[in-house]
């Protein structure tokens, strides 16, 4: 009779033992990290002044400084490496390889990304394992990657449990052990071993290439907030009253946001300014987006060789009835690149073409819509797309900066701080505006939901719903498949 079937929804009831493995020990209550990760002692009086003088003093890393810091490291990629005693990274050819996990003795794995019948997921289970004494836990970070956080004490847990046993042995991995299953053991640092989320990179970047998410680094640190707040209230002997205090995290965001000072246009100018690169006819400004010019959509070839899956064209003729017949004039076309689907038969690119140019006073009309394409996009992981307008400088570098706003709640001057770390753009005065008008609005938006209050229905709402059927019409309606 085969076995049932582990449902993985709920992160506390997947991490199910293999049941051929040895009767697990009592569990212990672990609600509290800081009780129950680490040996409490009491503890001298000095120490706790010098800590608590450390909390007082400590200045937190914003998300930018964290991911300069990983460009410290100096190491190559490798398919599983020894992170802390008996835990181990690795990626999903490693977690595939019984043969490998047996050789390593590896007694529990923590799947980092599963999901059944889902690109970008390790599809393993506690079935795949059975007869080799391997303790399985498996977290769908992959598909709630934008509340990765939820699942930082479920897998704080699950490899704390394992360790007590000095024989066992963790592997974390996810599809390329680089970002999910990384953020969970830097997770695991902060909240087990009390180290600041620097600490924690500075720890596995002395030991593994790792590469989390933008995201990932900014849950990471509110998770660092968070348990620094809490050592402070537990070294001064105070607890923190639940009804007064929300959700740390909601704590920090909302402090954020409300001490939040807009920029304007002007001081974004001077920002874009202190780019010192080069134009360069595409760039990959982000894993797996690209910003190119017409040139670049022009060149089959050279799409095929970077393995182009989606084109969004921010200048695209509008369709209207003179271009349908044919008999748009070349001052119809200035200013546009008329490729479109039919350009790209043949090569499994999905197209969506966007006029944004004819309607450059009014380019705040398309945010969303590209957003949207980009974000469905690189939901596949073996997905890449390409962002272009005539030079790559101003329509598609707006539209980019709209989605790392949308998509991955960034300030405008965060968004533009990043892009012009990679590539030169040169967005028009007027998208700058649109742009600053963008940021207000998802400030007050999130400011609104953070407090528990709905947005005002009039009112502009930027996210993207994946399972509203609304979207999906919409999206079909912008976009042409091959």
């Amino acid at each position: 009779i085969p076995e049932p079937e582990v449902d993985l929804v709920d992160p506390e009831e997947s991490c199910v033992p293999d049941p051929s493995a040895p009767e697990p020990e009592p569990e212990v209550d672990l609600v509290d990290p800081e009780e129950s990760c680490a040996p409490c002692p009491s503890v001298p009086e000095p120490e706790v002044t010098s800590e608590l003088s450390r909390l007082e003093n400590y200045i937190h890393l914003n998300v930018f400084q964290l991911e300069d810091r990983l460009r410290e490291c100096t190491l190559s990629k490798t398919p599983v490496t020894e992170v802390w005693p008996r835990v181990f990274i690795g990626n999903q050819e490693t977690a595939w390889d019984r043969d490998k996990l047996k050789e390593m003795g590896i007694t529990h794995i923590l799947n980092a990304a599963a999901e059944n019948d889902l690109l970008g997921t390790v599809n393993t289970g506690s079935r795949y394992y059975r007869g080799m004494n391997i303790t399985y836990c498996g977290l769908p970070s992959f598909r709630h990657w934008t509340k990765i956080s939820k699942y930082f004490l479920p897998a704080a847990k699950f490899i704390y449990k394992a360790l007590r046993n000095p024989t066992s042995k963790v592997l974390i991995h996810c599809t390329q052990g680089l970002s999910h299953s990384a953020t969970l053991f830097l997770a695991y640092l902060m909240i087990c071993h009390d180290m600041m989320v620097e600490e924690a990179i500075d720890h596995a970047i002395k030991l593994r290439y790792i590469k989390p998410y933008f995201g990932h680094l900014k849950h990471l640190s509110f998770l660092s907030a968070d348990l620094v707040l809490q050592r402070k209230l537990k070294l001064q002997g105070k607890k923190p009253d639940k009804k007064i205090v929300p959700e740390p995290e909601v704590t920090s965001e909302l402090s954020r946001l409300e001490n939040y000072i807009h920029l304007n246009v002007f001081q974004l100018e001077d920002r874009l300014r202190e780019c010192t690169l080069s134009k360069t006819p595409v760039t990959e400004v982000w894993p797996r987006v690209f910003i190119g010019n017409q040139e670049t959509a022009w060149d089959r070839d050279k799409l095929k060789e970077m393995g182009i899956t989606h084109i969004l064209n921010a200048a695209a003729p509008k369709k209207n009835l003179k271009f349908l017949l044919g008999m748009a004039s070349e001052n119809d076309l200035l200013g546009t690149v008329n490729t479109g689907s039919r350009y790209y038969r043949g090569m499994n690119i999905t197209y969506c073409g966007l006029p944004s140019f004819r309607h450059w006073t009014k380019i705040s009309k398309y945010f969303l819509p590209a957003a949207k394409f980009i974000y469905k996009a690189l939901r596949n992981p073996t997905s890449k797309v390409l962002i272009h307008c005539t030079q790559g400088l101003s329509h598609s570098a707006t539209l980019f900066l709209a989605y790392l706003m949308i998509c991955h709640d960034m300030m405008v001057e965060e968004a533009i701080d990043h892009a012009i770390k990679l590539r030169y753009i040169k967005p028009y005065f007027g998208h700058l505006k649109h742009l600053s008008f963008l940021s207000a609005d998802l400030v007050l938006q999130r400011k609104l939901k953070l407090q528990g209050k709905k947005t005002d229905k009039k009112m502009q709402k930027w996210q993207i719903k994946t399972k509203s059927n609304t979207d999906l019409k919409m999206v079909q309606r912008l976009k042409m498949k091959k």
